[in-house]
């Protein structure tokens, strides 16, 4: 689950639900971060979506396909938010992802089940702009962390 969250007063906030209306493609998929990337036969979601969750209940953890995904979302700020700071959270993505807003890179996580976000306001625009976030998501069993070249290893096997 994603949300965006606008500040439209000191000690106030107003926040929206991102879920509905993404896109999935299974695979590294060249270009996928950029803003006019062409995303139509992609396959329609609303988070939280996990793309091999179709296997969830006829395979062992250790029988899940696994590898690299790419989620986009086309969003329109409110028309006041020019002034006002912009956020997305991720309520948690299996096992890596990396965060793209606008075909810009945004950062990077490397924990699957812990809750993350980003500021966006440098890197969106109000209404009529539309946005695009991308999110490349990677779960293999033997994905390394960048930092410290260790593997996840939550349900190692």
């Amino acid at each position: 689950m994603t949300e965006s969250n606008l500040d439209p007063e000191p000690g106030s906030r107003e926040t929206y639900s991102m879920n509905p209306d993404w896109t999935v493609a299974v695979g590294d998929v060249d270009g996928a971060a950029a803003p006019d990337f062409d995303d139509s036969d992609w396959e329609r979601v609303s988070l939280p979506y996990a793309w091999n969750e179709d296997e969830a209940f006829r395979e062992d953890i250790y029988g899940l396909s696994t590898g690299v995904a790419w989620y986009r979302k086309t969003f329109t700020l409110p028309a006041d938010a020019a002034e006002k700071k912009a956020f997305v959270e991720f309520e948690g993505v299996r096992q890596t992802a990396e965060v793209y807003c606008n075909g810009e890179f945004v950062g990077r996580h490397e924990n699957g089940v812990m809750a993350f976000g980003f500021d966006l306001t440098e890197l969106t625009e109000p209404a009529p702009a539309e946005n695009v976030l991308a999110v490349r998501v990677d779960n293999d069993w033997d994905y390394e962390e960048r930092a410290t070249g260790e593997r996840y290893q939550w349900a190692d096997h």
